[in-house]
């Protein structure tokens, strides 16, 4: 049980650093003084020059509850954060399953 929701949590945490990512080169490349107004967030693959660690943390717990007005001006961004969404939730929910098996009922 544990090692399937491992691989389910880690494909889609891998997922959302590989949107968040994608999101974020769209945003510097096309948006890049909201970037910059943003405090230069880097990704988790994507590190342009003079981005901020503190700045991507911000920035990808807020783009989970909120979707700027700049994204929903592409479609193809906006499908992207749902699958973001939908992903983070699904490996927090898995998360959460297997360790109620696996510490509070025993089985693993």
């Amino acid at each position: 049980m544990f090692g399937l929701a491992f691989i389910i949590f880690g494909t889609c945490t891998i997922t959302c650093f590989l949107i968040f990512d994608s999101i974020l080169r769209v945003q510097h490349s096309r948006y890049n003084e909201l970037w910059v107004a943003e405090g230069k967030p880097h990704g988790f693959f994507f590190y342009p020059a003079g981005s901020s660690w503190l700045a991507m943390q911000v920035r990808f717990l807020v783009i989970y509850f909120s979707t700027p007005p700049w994204i929903r001006q592409e479609s193809k961004l906006v499908r992207q954060m749902r699958i973001f969404r939908v992903a983070q939730l699904v490996g927090i929910v898995t998360w959460l399953i297997a360790f109620y098996f696996t510490f509070v009922t025993g089985r693993r």
